[in-house]
């Protein structure tokens, strides 16, 4: 497990973490749950659709939103602070696309590992990257399967 845990922090690419479409919403479930967060699982699996069209770490925008703001809905159901919070989404969902997009499209992120995205997306904060990519870290915990006890 220790190794997924690293894998994350380095960089290693999502695919080669070998994780399925059920185990990283699972995952994100389960985290959410033991949290107490108060995302729905449509929030959770409209997380992991965004990741998978626009081609980003299935960790990365549940951690954005998680540092950004708690899990909560967020100022303007702005749950990923876009524009330092000042955004507007019709829904925590169109949030969520939005920001997915931006990232894999905007040229200051695009194509970049995501300690780089984390660097362009708040560069006021030097610690900030760090605080994410725990976050992410701590998602892949959850995506270990735990077999119960006979």
């Amino acid at each position: 497990m220790q190794v997924v845990a690293v894998a994350a922090l380095v960089g290693v690419p999502q695919a080669s973490l070998a994780a399925s479409e059920d185990s990283r919403l699972a995952a994100l479930e389960r985290f959410f749950h033991r949290q107490h967060l108060p995302l729905e699982r449509s929030v959770a699996e409209h997380f992991v659709a965004v990741a998978d069209r626009y081609d980003l770490d299935w960790r990365l925008l549940p951690s954005l939103a998680l540092i950004e703001t708690g899990g909560r809905t967020g100022k303007n159901r702005n749950i990923m602070g876009w524009q330092s919070g000042r955004a507007r989404f019709q829904s925590v969902e169109a949030g969520i696309e939005f920001v997915g997009r931006q990232l894999s499209r905007m040229p200051i992120y695009a194509g970049k590992h995501p300690r780089a995205i984390l660097m362009a997306y708040n560069p006021l904060h030097p610690a900030y990257p760090d605080r994410v990519l725990a976050m992410m870290a701590s998602l892949s915990l959850h995506l270990e399967t735990r077999k119960e006890p006979n």
